[in-house]
């Protein structure tokens, strides 16, 4: 019975160690915060480098603020690119690219943009501030990739 016990806990703990190992970790992580507030028609520009601030974006005009990065391979070898977001800002955010391959010394600009989607929302519920963060993330290519 305790030759059972301990080969099922071996199982266990083997599956796990595969598991922990056959999922890739980023070799580099951004975390940037992202904000926007959102109103009936007033339009505003937030110059912050220090974050993805969007400013005011009219809701009325179903507008658009869009804020541009570089992204940049510094290895000695491609590189995958993710872009998450998390956040109530989450669903209005847009990347021009995601889940893309650069190769050794690579650049490409990108765009992120807030679009303020038709949200049922009558003038007097606004303005409504968003919050989050964008999370870019390089991953090392795997050979066949």
């Amino acid at each position: 019975m305790k030759k059972i016990y301990w080969l099922v806990l071996l199982s266990i703990c083997l599956f796990w160690i595969i598991v922990y190992l056959s999922v890739p970790s980023p070799l580099e992580v951004y975390e940037k915060e992202a904000t926007a507030n959102l109103t009936w028609n007033k339009v505003g520009i937030d110059v912050d480098s220090e974050r993805f601030s969007f400013g005011y974006v009219p809701l009325r005009s179903n507008g658009t603020s869009t804020r541009s990065f570089t992204a940049k391979n510094n290895h000695p070898f491609p590189i995958k690119v993710a872009i998450r977001t998390k956040g109530n800002i989450s669903p209005f955010l847009f990347a021009s690219a995601n889940d893309f391959i650069l190769l050794q010394n690579q650049t490409r600009k990108l765009n992120l943009t807030f679009v303020s989607q038709n949200t049922n929302l009558s003038k007097d519920q606004l303005p409504l501030f968003y919050s989050g963060d964008v999370i870019i993330e390089y991953f090392r290519v795997k050979k066949g990739q």
